[in-house]
């Protein structure tokens, strides 16, 4: 840089307004013309004295500067006002309106009624890309902000700010908290997902983008762990901040979750000149990854309000919206997989193929069971798929909905499967039988294994159990004696015959490693990631943990198995609907037995950082 990088970037919310104590406000006066009320005037005040506690305290140069950057609303500009009280004139370089900083332009006079509605379909849309009618979305102001940091790097690398470089400089942007956090999103390259869970600045709130000791801004270097948790930053966003504070300026941090690096030393050898997002993957499993199988094989009903968060609409899926191994495609570069039996709306199948069916279990299904696609039916499938595929790619026709014929053996075989003959077997079996019968359903799924190996299976990413016990299913039905609840308040017998399946689960994958050196073979620790989120789910942005968010009972799990996630039945004579939570992005768990689109994004991050995962 030509210029000078100032010491820090501040930014500030202004004060509280008359909009943000009585929103019929709107109703009569434009937004921009909307004043601070006196508890306002004195927040900004208040604000002036702590920001200039932080620019010129301990180890500040004694010739620091201070450039102001504003937003032409009224609030703004009188929180400025203020604050400006508190710094001599001679410390301010000057001050610049600029509207790209303004708020989010929700239309003109907002009558309340309607603006409620509007926010409703807001959270139903998604907030960054919900446009406002006759105003903007998040992501228009994205493009505002973008176009604004253009200028503020001007401003550094002309030094137009005439500013001695050997004294600190400051700026100090004054604007609204939704038009901040997009800042912040655009510095720190935070994803929509990413940005969606911050929570807002707090009226005269500021953030302090302090130099690193290498030249990389930073939150980390002037605030706490414990504040940026508090504004909704997950531990992967704060370890980034913290590797930020030492990092040299340019340098790039792979091991953010959101970079995806670790993810993808798993799915070819290093020395393969393939690019890795071409990879196909095939995937096993149950309804934590059935994407529409039993649905479309079984005319099964997945009824709104599943599917709302993200599709708008039930896609097959148990969840509000995406689960782990969407998450996981979206990883890769790779579109969601099409279930195997779907053949509505031309399924392409070049990148892979999903047999996981909902209610899957590894032990041949029964007369009893839900799905009958059991692990060995699947891998049938498969194999079918497989011949298929290959005598269509004879002809040369088919090559664009179809995988290829190396596909076979580079692709990555995914296995999410066995907790549902574990579920299952609580109804009717005691502990002691559950953990007698762990055998044979290993050595079910090591049949499957070696068929697959058989027909081209090289790479195999292999989930374990997550913590049965916690399932508001499982914590209603077996949870009513206190005694048989851990710490936590979940069921610790289906815990126990988790972790001891996931014992010898892991110790099968060894096994076959040993008897298939050529194999790639990972186990992935989703037993641990979960539990973690179960005891920590505040941390992590959470309010409940072990209550469904659709459901019907309210409090304490919220969970009838008379009547599931969006039905309605007659129940003693009363009709009852198992309705949606209002905000499912704060709950685990969605519909007492699945997890939530928010809980299976934390999953998949935490899968994505390597740390939950053995490679043998």
């Amino acid at each position: 840089m030509k210029g000078v990088l100032p010491k820090r970037i501040i930014l500030m919310r202004h004060g509280e307004s008359h909009g943000n104590r009585d929103t019929a406000a709107y109703t009569t006066t434009p937004d921009h013309s909307i004043h601070l009320t006196a508890q306002g005037v004195a927040q900004a005040r208040q604000a002036g004295v702590r920001l200039r506690r932080v620019i010129g305290g301990d180890g500040c140069s004694p010739d620091w500067r201070v450039q102001f950057y504003v937003s032409p609303y009224a609030r703004t500009r009188s929180t400025l006002r203020e604050v400006g009280r508190c710094f001599s004139k001679k410390r301010i370089i000057g001050v610049r309106e600029e509207s790209r900083i303004r708020e989010q332009d929700f239309g003109n006079f907002q009558v309340e009624e309607r603006m409620t509605v509007i926010k409703e379909a807001r959270e139903r849309f998604g907030r960054f890309f919900y446009r406002f009618p006759e105003g903007e979305s998040a992501a228009d102001v994205f493009d505002r902000v973008s176009s604004f940091f253009e200028s503020l790097w001007r401003d550094i690398d002309m030094n137009r700010l005439r500013h001695d470089p050997s004294n600190d400089l400051n700026f100090v942007i004054v604007s609204h908290g939704l038009t901040s956090r997009i800042f912040l999103m655009k510095w720190f390259k935070w994803t929509v997902e990413q940005f969606e869970v911050l929570n807002n600045f707090g009226n005269c709130e500021f953030r302090v983008m302090e130099l690193g000791s290498g030249g990389e801004y930073s939150l980390a270097v002037h605030h706490t762990e414990e504040e940026m948790l508090e504004w909704g930053l997950s531990p992967e966003m704060i370890a980034d901040q913290k590797w930020r504070a030492t990092a040299c300026r340019g340098d790039w941090n792979d091991q953010c979750p959101w970079y995806l690096g670790e993810f993808f030393d798993h799915l070819t050898d290093s020395d393969d000149d393939d690019d890795p997002v071409e990879n196909e993957v095939f995937n096993f499993g149950d309804s934590n990854s059935d994407t529409g199988e039993l649905a479309a094989a079984m005319g099964f009903l997945v009824s709104p309000p599943n599917g709302q968060k993200y599709f708008k609409t039930p896609s097959g899926r148990f969840c509000d919206g995406r689960l782990i191994v969407d998450f996981l495609m979206d990883a890769m570069k790779l579109s969601f997989l099409n279930p195997y039996m779907d053949s509505v709306g031309l399924p392409n199948f070049q990148r892979g193929c999903n047999f996981a069916a909902a209610g899957s279990t590894i032990l041949p299904a029964n007369a009893a069971s839900i799905s009958p696609f059991s692990f060995g039916v699947q891998v049938y499938q498969f194999l079918r798929f497989r011949a298929l595929s290959l005598q269509l790619l004879q002809g040369k026709k088919f090559d664009q909905y179809v995988p290829a014929v190396d596909s076979f053996e580079k692709g990555l075989y995914m296995f999410d499967i066995g907790q549902n003959d574990l579920a299952g077997a609580l109804y009717s079996k005691t502990l002691d039988q559950i953990l007698a019968s762990i055998q044979a359903i290993l050595l079910e799924f090591e049949s499957g294994i070696k068929k697959l190996y058989e027909n081209g299976a090289r790479n195999f990413w292999i989930h374990n159990t997550g913590p049965l016990g916690c399932l508001p299913q499982v914590v209603a039905k077996f949870g009513t004696n206190p005694s048989t609840l851990d710490e936590l308040g979940c069921v610790s017998s289906p815990n126990q015959a988790a972790k001891a399946f996931n014992i010898q689960l892991q110790a099968f994958c060894s096994k076959l490693k040993g008897q298939y050196p050529d194999a790639n073979v990972t186990h992935v620790d989703i037993f641990t990631i979960k539990s973690n989120l179960i005891a920590n789910y505040s941390k992590y942005g959470f309010k409940q943990s072990i209550m469904a968010c659709c459901g019907y009972g309210g409090p304490p799990f919220n969970f009838d198995s008379r009547v599931s996630c969006g039905l309605t039945k007659i129940l003693n004579g009363t009709e009852i609907t198992a309705k949606s939570c209002n905000d499912s992005s704060v709950y685990v768990s969605w519909d007492g037995t699945h997890y939530t689109e928010a809980a299976n994004q934390h999953v998949a991050s935490q899968i994505l950082t390597g740390n939950y995962s053995t490679p043998f």
